[in-house]
């Protein structure tokens, strides 16, 4: 037997072997980074999702109507501003329920954002300039014009993150690349030693 039929012989299984592992690993690195990208499309979601709740129950709160207590104000005696006092603690909240939406969302984004990361840091930052905003009966609807202008870039950023795949995705690309560049060298060497082996006899 001559060396190139011996070589090829050696060579087919190696090559079909390379092949099948290169295909596995691309199948389990895709499968896991697709996985990656939908909760990372979930999570953006999300984080919308509790911005609009905060904004719109922010917006509520502040057009809400302030009560003002004559009684308290006007009373000369103990008697009187405790009683008023208890008046107001008994009388009913219409907006408890907004409030109490309004606490959750803001420690959902809170909770959805990395300590780390400089971007969602400014976005809770901004978070809280609206809500001192509401409390100390400032402009409302400028400080929710400003989250909404951080919150829109951000949230675009980690879309193209979700389109571009995670790291590992990308440079997995680029191994299986290089792997198929090399694979392909191979088939033709062998192709040609196959067309030499078959041109001596």
């Amino acid at each position: 037997m001559s060396a190139a039929p011996h070589f090829l012989s050696v060579l087919g299984p190696i090559i079909a072997a390379c092949i099948a592992a290169v295909v596995s690993f691309l199948a389990l690195v895709i499968s896991k980074e697709n996985k990656t990208s939908e909760f990372r499309q979930a999570w953006i979601d999300g984080l919308r999702q509790d911005l609009s709740q905060f904004a719109a129950n922010l917006r509520r709160l502040e057009a809400q109507p302030t009560y003002v207590d004559w009684k308290a104000l006007t009373s000369s005696t103990m008697k009187e501003t405790l009683d008023a006092a208890n008046e107001r603690a008994l009388r009913p909240d219409f907006f408890a329920e907004n409030r109490l939406r309004l606490l959750q969302s803001r420690y959902a984004i809170r909770l959805r954002l990395n300590p780390g990361e400089a971007n969602g840091m400014a976005l809770l930052a901004q978070v809280d300039k609206a809500l001192e905003a509401y409390y100390s009966s400032a402009d409302v609807e400028a400080e929710l014009e400003s989250l909404m202008n951080l919150a829109q870039p951000f949230l675009k950023q980690e879309w193209v993150r979700v389109k571009k795949g995670e790291p590992v995705f990308r440079a997995s690309v680029v191994v299986a690349k290089w792997l198929a560049a090399v694979l392909a060298a191979l088939v033709l060497v062998g192709a040609y030693l196959v067309w030499k082996a078959a041109s001596a006899t």
